[in-house]
């Protein structure tokens, strides 16, 4: 009996450690924009656009986004990119930054040497210090 109670503990513990490193996907509900975050085994962050800014009588997506990663577990999000710069997914990352620490923005770069020049998107911090061009 006691080698069935060991096997079956070292199955639950076994099946546990095994869970525990999955990479997880969570889809945060920004009422119309997008917002999704993933958690790699590791525990390292990426989390993709950030819903609406706040407007009129509505709140920015910040505390959606911020009970979600919350809980995830993520104490940092790693990486936050933003897709393309239309309002439902740019939303309020100075807010987001306020609340909570962010590791790398990365966007399209300014909008208007864009649509002048074709320049290559740019990773840059939260405070838009750049660390250079994506290869393209």
């Amino acid at each position: 009996m006691k080698i069935f109670t060991v096997a079956s503990l070292l199955t639950f513990f076994a099946s546990a450690l095994a869970a525990a490193n999955t990479l997880d996907i969570y889809t945060v509900d920004v009422e119309g924009g997008k917002c999704v975050l993933f958690v790699s085994p590791s525990g390292e962050s990426l989390l993709i656009d950030v819903g609406w800014p706040a407007f009129n009588n509505r709140p920015a997506s910040t505390d959606r986004i911020l009970e979600a990663v919350k809980a995830a577990g993520v104490r940092r999000i790693d990486h936050l990119l933003i897709s393309h710069f239309d309002v439902d997914h740019r939303g309020d990352v100075p807010a987001l930054e306020a609340r909570f620490p962010i590791g790398h923005v990365y966007d399209h770069g300014d909008m208007s040497v864009l649509s002048r020049s074709g320049s290559k998107p740019t990773m840059r911090s939260p405070q838009g210090r750049s660390h250079g061009s994506q290869a393209g």
